[in-house]
């Protein structure tokens, strides 16, 4: 039975439900033991919780043996130590976040592939807090579709062109077609901070900082090359902020809105680039583990201000402040894909791509 959806102050929520997870064992945890595991890499959880599943014999690790297949559970997880191809397995009172409403509009649609329009404020495919509440998922329910392959991802703020294959033969031929980057054009547009440049290209290094994992494991990414093309659209003199067109030359994680930011113009409602987010100063190398520190703390004092008291009563998560659907937009939209020769697909612009 599909979970139960509901729209509430212009945000899509999923009612919390059960569902039972099987997690593979990280080869960062082999060797150590299973409460200590739980204790460091799911910190998000209440670990009293982790003993009434253990008690119960709800959870257990599922493991191969040369004499076949065992089932560790009980008491004896308290004291046992994980090993390679363990794998763990639980019931879990899954609590979604919410997202915004804004209905998925439809650019193109054939038999073997959908292109939609994507709204801000909704990631594309499960991720930490998401599983329903996903483009992937709201599309296979609204049409239909068993199968629904992403051509390539964008930020869960960022709206504009997504491309899907619905089965496999066409994503493999698609994607051979983006692959050829020198007929691939990516363009976006931007509302941003001050006075933009007539046209400008930044080819700063960008890094994939992420202050709710750990440094050494997907915290700090590599230092990698990244190049943008950027050109005034429109300048508001009265707001001091420009619309920007921006063409992607490589296509890294948070590209545009940190080149925006190292250029002095971050996009005007971006909190995590913009001047009072916490990546608000520029960064071309990677931070050091004391300078990354300091950020999971600026990511845990917010992470602590939209905390409410109580927590769920069925598995102890704690209440939080729902955002509005405006703190979950930003600015920026992926406006037009194409691979020269072949195809292109535009998305309209939204309303705030024009100075009122």
């Amino acid at each position: 039975m599909p979970p139960n959806v509901f729209v509430k102050n212009g945000l899509r929520h999923v009612a919390p439900y059960m569902r039972r997870i099987t997690a593979v064992a990280r080869p960062r945890w082999v060797g150590k033991p299973f409460l200590e595991v739980l204790a460091t890499d799911f910190r998000s959880r209440d670990i009293s919780r982790f003993s009434e599943l253990i008690d119960s014999g709800d959870m257990y690790i599922w493991r191969r043996t040369s004499a076949g297949v065992e089932t560790v559970r009980g008491a004896r997880l308290r004291t046992e130590k994980l090993q390679h191809g363990d794998r763990i397995s639980n019931s879990m009172h899954q609590h979604e976040k919410p997202v915004v409403a804004t209905p998925i509009d439809v650019v193109y649609e054939d038999c073997e592939m959908l292109v939609v329009n994507k709204p801000a404020g909704i990631p594309v495919h499960s991720t930490s807090g998401y599983l329903q509440n996903t483009v992937l998922e709201i599309l296979k329910r609204e049409h239909c579709q068993r199968q629904l392959h992403l051509l390539y991802r964008l930020d869960k703020a960022v709206s504009g062109v997504l491309i899907l294959a619905k089965n496999q033969s066409k994503f493999k031929q698609l994607r051979n077609e983006i692959d050829d980057k020198k007929r691939v054009h990516k363009e976006y547009i931007a509302r941003v901070r001050g006075h933009f440049p007539s046209s400008i290209a930044c080819q700063d290094h960008v890094v994939d900082i992420d202050p709710l994992k750990r440094y050494q494991y997907g915290g700090v990414g590599a230092s990698k090359r990244a190049s943008t093309n950027f050109s005034l659209l429109e300048y508001n003199s009265e707001l001091d902020e420009s619309t920007v067109k921006c063409v992607l030359q490589t296509g890294r994680k948070h590209q545009i809105r940190i080149h925006l930011r190292n250029l002095g113009h971050p996009i005007v409602n971006d909190p995590l680039y913009g001047p009072s987010g916490i990546l608000s100063e520029p960064m071309t190398s990677r931070p050091s583990s004391k300078e990354f520190s300091l950020l999971q703390e600026k990511a845990e004092q917010l992470r602590s201000a939209i905390l409410l008291p109580g927590k769920c009563e069925v598995c102890g998560f704690p209440n939080h402040v729902d955002p509005t659907p405006e703190e979950l937009v930003i600015y920026l939209h992926a406006r037009k894909y194409e691979v020269q020769g072949s195809w292109s697909y535009t998305a309209p612009d939204p309303p705030w791509a024009k100075f009122l």
